[in-house]
């Protein structure tokens, strides 16, 4: 609207639409570009111009949830896994890309005791232990691995050996009986260790051999 010759305002209406950008959509794994099975995996999502509650996300191998400002992933299956976005835009849902990511288990952790898993070890250092500790070396999330089980063998400085099975990570009365009775120079196995993995899954991981000095 502007002041025409002769003083009156005149109006000329007009219309324009244009877009600034293309639609798109950023998705982004806030640990590392991978899922693992058996934790919640973070992933933050966004669509280009468009409000957060307005976004939806699917995902081709588990599930995805809201979680607070982000998203939470669970995987099932290793291989791959694609988050599909879709947003509301002008009043209609529109898809506004797609991302794989590769699906993984969990790296299988380190036993250890008392810090070390091989090698010589004091006698009474190894007796001052609780048990067997189940630890994720280079792995960026926080992983609870549980020891279920694990097999004590110990062969004396004469050749005679002897199993005890063990259930949980600690050391029963017996092993700790037998330690305290074991000479410099006798060789001790915990074998046979398994644990639980999140999602339930059991493994078995490699055995620690100590000589005791």
């Amino acid at each position: 609207a502007f002041k025409g010759p002769t003083g009156e305002i005149e109006h000329y209406p007009y219309s324009i639409s244009y877009q600034v950008a293309a639609p798109s959509t950023t998705i982004s794994a806030t640990a590392m570009n991978v899922f693992y099975i058996g934790i919640p995996n973070p992933v933050d999502i966004a669509a280009s111009g468009v409000a957060k509650d307005k976004v939806s996300a699917s995902i081709s191998n588990g599930s995805i949830t809201k979680s607070g400002e982000g998203w939470m992933v669970n995987v099932k299956t290793p291989g791959k896994a694609t988050i599909s976005v879709s947003a509301e835009v002008d009043g209609a849902r529109k898809t506004m890309g797609s991302m794989d990511f590769r699906v993984k288990k969990i790296p299988t952790p380190v036993p250890e005791i008392g810090g070390k898993s091989s090698g010589a070890i004091r006698r009474s250092s190894l007796s001052a232990q609780a048990g067997i500790v189940a630890k994720m070396e280079n792995f960026e999330f926080e992983v609870n691995v549980k020891v279920k089980s694990y097999t004590f063998s110990y062969t004396r400085a004469d050749g005679i050996s002897t199993d005890i099975n063990v259930t949980g990570n600690r050391f029963s009365s017996d092993v700790k009986r037998i330690l305290g009775k074991l000479s410099p120079g006798a060789k001790v196995t915990f074998e046979k260790i398994m644990v639980t993995m999140p999602g339930g899954e059991e493994r078995r991981l490699s055995p620690i051999v100590f000589k005791l000095t």
